[in-house]
Order: structure tokens, then C-alpha cells, then sequence
């Protein structure tokens, strides 16, 4: 377990580096944290090179005076997380977290080139984020999901964004400003998108549409749209899958009740 030593959060004990993260007035403004350079030279080449001695940031580490190395422009928690993997402190790690979470730490996974030790972490957050309906910022874990280099969970968070989500796609967000992934890519998954809804939009059109019907299908389709209606399925309007999925499912039962 991390606990604090003076104005630093202790990760590592005999730690011979105050990592100091964070900007005054951004966010909870500075961070320091007591870490061991060994355990992210083992975990990141970036940091390896950092730490071997050619730089000012390496030079003369020792546990009794550890050397103070800024990283302002990291995201805290990110970082905070990666020095936890590499110090085997993960009993320490959330179950569950946040796309937005998830997408940070994947950019610093990519700028530190530490994406091996963090990837089954990141599995087990995706996962979870994949079975909530309503997670926030979504868009972001394809980026992600690309850094960590998870294809499985590529192509069932682009099926989700293309069949779960209410919302049209937002390619600006997914992007984030950064260009990892072609364009090409984020536009192919908005027209999916697209024609996904529209597909289903004109399944439940065709319902009411045509005059070949008997007037006994015409009850039957009238007393189905006033069961869709009632569960709000009527008129259709932007659904993602699973919505429609449950809200038939109410339909269902409200028969078997009748």
C-alpha cells in the first residue's frame, strides 16, 4: 500500500525519484511521487533512457536524496497508474474506470512505451466499459483500444459504437486531436453507424407501409404498434440495439400479461 512521505506519495519505499506531476491550478495541481527509477526502466525504455546515467534526470540517484524529475504536461492519474503496474502494486488499481480514464492512459502508454505491462489491466476496464450501455465518452476507447494494441477489443468496441450507442458517432471526439488512426477510419464507422439506424428505421416502416394486407393482419399490425408505442418505441427515433432489444422484450411481456 502507497503511503506519503513529507509532500509525496510513496510507491516504492526506497524510491530514488520524486516524480512531480501536475501544473499548479490544473486540475488537483501538483502531484509528487516517490518511485523506484529501476522498476520503470524495467517497465518503460523511454523511462529507461531517461534514468541510465546520460541525462540530468539519472544522474546521482539515491534513495537518501532522491532526485525531483517534473513531468507537467502528463496526465497525473495516468502516470500515477503505470508506476503502480510497474511496482506491483495493483491491488491498489480501480476494478472499474472511466473511457476518458482509459483513453488518457493509453496516450501515456504510447509516449512512455510501456503498453505490455498495462495491457491486461486494460482488458479488464475495456470489458467492464464494454457491458455499460450508458458509458460517457465511448468514442474514445477506439483510439485507445488501438495505443493498447487490442484488436479483439477494436473490433467489439467499433461494433458497439456502430449498433449500442444512441448518439451519432462524433468523429472529433474519437480523435481527440491526435492522428494515430487515418480518418479513413472513423468516418467508415460513422457510415455504418448511419446505416445501421437507418436499416432500422425502415424495418419498422415497412410495417405500416403497403396495402396488401388483410384486415386481420391490419388488427394485428395496428394492436402491435400501439404495444410499441406504449413502451416509446413509436414512433421510431434514434436507438441504440439494446434498447430496442429490452423495450421489445417489454412488449412481450405486456402480451403474455393480457
Amino acid at each position: 500500500m502507497s503511503t506519503t512521505r513529507g509532500n509525496a506519495e510513496v510507491i516504492a519505499k526506497k524510491g530514488d525519484v520524486i516524480l512531480q506531476l501536475g501544473k499548479d491550478g490544473v486540475g488537483e495541481g501538483v502531484r509528487n511521487v516517490l518511485v523506484a527509477s529501476v522498476a520503470l526502466s524495467l517497465a518503460s525504455p523511454v523511462f529507461a533512457a531517461m534514468f541510465d546515467g546520460r541525462f540530468s534526470e539519472g544522474q546521482n540517484l539515491s534513495p537518501a536524496s532522491p532526485r525531483t524529475v517534473p513531468l507537467p504536461d502528463d496526465d497525473p492519474e495516468s502516470i500515477i497508474m503505470i508506476c503502480k503496474i510497474a511496482h506491483i502494486q495493483t491491488s491498489q488499481l480501480p476494478v472499474k474506470t472511466t473511457a476518458m480514464a482509459v483513453s488518457k492512459l493509453a496516450l501515456a502508454c504510447n509516449k512512455y512505451n510501456c503498453v505490455d505491462g498495462v495491457r491486461s489491466w486494460a482488458i479488464i476496464w475495456i470489458a467492464a466499459l464494454l457491458g455499460d450501455p450508458e458509458a460517457a465518452d465511448f468514442e474514445k476507447m477506439l483510439l485507445a483500444t488501438h495505443l493498447l494494441e487490442l484488436p479483439g477489443e477494436f473490433s467489439r468496441v467499433s461494433q458497439r459504437l456502430v449498433r449500442g450507442q444512441t448518439a451519432i458517432f462524433s468523429v472529433t471526439k474519437a480523435m481527440d486531436g491526435h492522428e494515430f488512426l487515418p480518418l479513413l477510419v472513423y468516418e467508415h464507422v460513422l457510415f455504418c453507424q448511419m446505416s445501421y439506424q437507418r436499416d432500422i428505421i425502415t424495418a419498422f416502416a415497412s410495417i405500416v407501409t403497403g396495402n396488401e394486407f388483410c384486415q386481420a393482419t391490419k388488427l394485428a399490425i395496428s394492436t402491435f404498434l400501439r404495444d410499441l408505442k406504449r413502451v416509446g418505441l413509436w414512433p421510431i427515433n434514434q436507438y441504440s440495439v439494446p434498447i430496442i432489444k429490452s423495450r421489445l422484450e417489454a412488449v412481450h411481456y405486456l402480451n403474455l400479461c393480457l
